[in-house]
C-alpha cells in the first residue's frame, strides 16, 4: 500500500546518500587533526628524550628517593622541600659554565683596552715615520750638516724672504716646528714633499698655491714664545 511505497522511496533516498562522496573539507579537516596529533606526539616524545639525556629524569628520580628514605618523616610541604632539594643539588657542568661566561666577560672587558692600544701604536708608527722624513728633510736645510741654521737662512731657504734675526735653529727644533705648527696632515705632506725635492732656490715660489699658507705656519714658528 502507500505506506510500503514510502518505506521503499526512504531506502532508495538512504541508499543513494551513503554512496555520496564524503566533502572535501571534512577530508581535510581530518587529515589536518591526525597531522597535529602525530606531530605532538613526536614532539612530546623528543622531548621525553630530552628530558632523559639531560638527566632531569635521573634528577627528579632522586628526589623522589629521597623523600621515601625521609619516611616515616616526610616533608610538610613537598613542594618548599622540591625547592630546598634542587637548590642545593647543583651539577658540576654549571661550574663550567660560570667559569666561561666569566673567561667571556673577561674578554670582552679586555677589547676596548687593546683596541685603544693598538690605535695609539698606529699613531706613534705614523709620527715615526714623519720623523724619519723630517730628518732626511733637514739635510735640505743643513746640507753641511752643522745641525744648526739661523731663522734667517730658514725662511730664505723656504719662501725667499728677507728677515733680520741671529737666533738659530737646530734639528730638535725643526722636529717641533713640523710637528707643532705643521698640524694638518695635507699642508704637512707638501712641505715634507717640498723639502725632498732639494730644489735650487727658494722651496716654495710666491706664485706657489701652497706659498701663503707656508709662509704663515713658518712666520708663526718664528714669532711665537717659544722660538723668541
Amino acid at each position: 500500500g502507500e505506506a510500503a511505497v514510502r518505506r521503499n522511496v526512504s531506502t532508495q533516498q538512504q541508499h543513494r546518500f551513503s554512496n555520496q562522496p564524503v566533502p572535501l573539507d571534512r577530508m581535510f579537516s581530518a587529515g589536518d587533526a591526525n597531522l597535529q596529533a602525530v606531530r605532538k606526539a613526536k614532539k612530546m616524545k623528543e622531548f621525553r628524550q630530552f628530558l632523559v639525556q639531560s638527566d632531569v629524569v635521573m634528577a627528579f628520580v632522586k628526589y623522589l628517593i629521597s623523600i621515601r628514605e625521609a619516611s616515616p618523616s616526610w616533608p610538610e610541604d613537598p613542594a618548599d622541600y622540591l625547592k630546598d632539594f634542587f637548590g642545593q643539588y647543583r651539577d658540576p657542568l654549571w661550574d663550567e659554565i660560570e667559569h666561561l661566561r666569566t673567561e667571556n666577560q673577561q674578554l670582552r672587558d679586555s677589547v676596548p683596552p687593546m683596541e685603544a692600544e693598538v690605535e695609539s701604536l698606529e699613531r706613534q708608527i705614523e709620527d715615526l715615520k714623519v720623523t724619519v722624513r723630517i730628518k732626511k728633510a733637514w739635510r735640505t736645510v743643513d746640507p753641511n750638516r752643522l745641525n744648526e741654521i739661523t731663522y734667517k737662512a730658514l725662511i730664505q731657504r723656504f719662501t725667499g724672504q728677507n728677515i733680520k734675526s741671529t737666533q738659530v735653529v737646530t734639528r730638535t727644533d725643526y722636529l717641533k716646528l713640523v710637528f707643532e705648527h705643521f698640524t694638518d696632515p695635507e699642508l704637512r705632506e707638501l712641505f715634507l714633499t717640498a723639502m725632498e725635492t732639494q730644489r735650487d732656490g727658494p722651496i716654495f715660489e710666491k706664485d706657489s698655491p701652497v706659498y701663503p699658507r707656508i709662509f704663515e705656519v713658518l712666520d708663526r714658528y718664528v714669532n711665537s714664545p717659544k722660538t723668541a
